[in-house]
């Protein structure tokens, strides 16, 4: 039996990571302002300032950030020539959002009480321990799995907006060099 709970135990502790990774993508891509040379090295940097963050941090920036407007953009600081900037945000009712809201921290709630109460003093010697954990990690998959799903949309926005981004530095980059083809004509 405490093979299954053990099995179990890496299944929740497997799906809690994979939340806290869309998180920090999520966080990390949801703002966005470059030069069009730049975008894509920007790109891969977002996502250093969230990589030492909580999930408790992660989750607290993710509701803040991303139901919230999106700011005026900035222009990116010593460039002259064209930029872009774009934001991902999530529209949703107040009642939606608050549903969210009590999924993540519950299942932040149940995250650390299972890594920082339960499983340090967890012993798994005998049939009852183990069926009454097995029990509480199944409960728990209900919330993990639906909070996945949930990200898992969200991240699905995200990356479709992501896929767009060489259409639109093609589109900048060709109105750019028109620019600077109709000034060297006026030039002339």
């Amino acid at each position: 039996m405490s093979a299954t709970v053990f099995q179990k135990i890496g299944r929740n502790v497997f799906y809690l990571q994979k939340i806290e990774g869309m998180l920090k993508v999520l966080v990390a891509q949801c703002d966005v302002s470059s030069t069009a040379s730049e975008i894509v090295d920007l790109i891969r940097q977002l996502h250093q300032p969230s990589s030492k963050k909580t999930l408790g941090g992660l989750l607290t920036e993710f509701f803040e950030r991303l139901y919230s407007d999106i700011p005026d953009p900035e222009r990116p600081k010593g460039t002259d020539g064209s930029w872009l900037a774009f934001g991902f945000r999530l529209g949703s009712s107040d009642d939606a959002i608050q549903k969210e809201v009590s999924l993540f921290t519950e299942v932040l709630n149940e995250r650390n009480h299972l890594i920082h109460h339960e499983l340090p003093f967890c012993t798994l010697q005998t049939q009852h321990e183990c069926s009454q954990l097995a029990a509480r990690l199944d409960d728990q998959l209900v919330n993990i799995a639906t909070a996945h799903e949930i990200l898992s949309e969200h991240l699905a926005f995200v990356n479709e907006m992501k896929s767009q981004l060489p259409d639109i530095l093609r589109q900048v980059i060709d109105h750019e060099q028109e620019s600077d083809l109709q000034s060297s004509v006026v030039r002339s």
